[in-house]
């Protein structure tokens, strides 16, 4: 706990840069009863990409969707459908793989579809 709060003030200034602290860390972050640390942490994971490490704060960042904070609620969804959307992608690449390549029309309808599953 000690080490999330020196952290605490860290992620406000770290949202858009590199050098993020790992995502164990966010996700402590995201449970803070600052609402900006929290928001802070949800945008980092954003900034994370969408690899394991990512995938493995959806969990919390879920929780977040219903934070009593709206800026928490909207970031938290934003990443939330950002992380849903590449983890579908790389699945659907996964299958197709050794197939030729996509065309525009593939990936136009790939997204159509995410987008009606909502």
């Amino acid at each position: 706990m000690a080490k999330l709060r020196k952290t605490r003030f860290d992620l406000v200034a770290r949202v858009d840069r590199t050098d993020l602290p790992p995502v164990e860390v966010l996700i402590a972050g995201m449970k803070d009863p600052d609402k900006a640390v929290r928001a802070s942490a949800v945008g980092a994971v954003g900034h994370v990409g969408a690899g394991a490490e990512a995938l493995a704060a959806l969990p919390a960042l879920r929780e977040r969707v219903k934070d009593e904070d709206p800026h928490v609620r909207q970031l938290a969804s934003l990443v939330v459908e950002r992380l849903e959307l590449w983890a579908n992608l790389d699945a659907w690449l996964a299958a197709r793989k050794g197939q030729a390549a996509l065309t525009r029309a593939e990936l136009e309808e790939f997204l159509r579809t995410m987008r009606d599953d909502r």
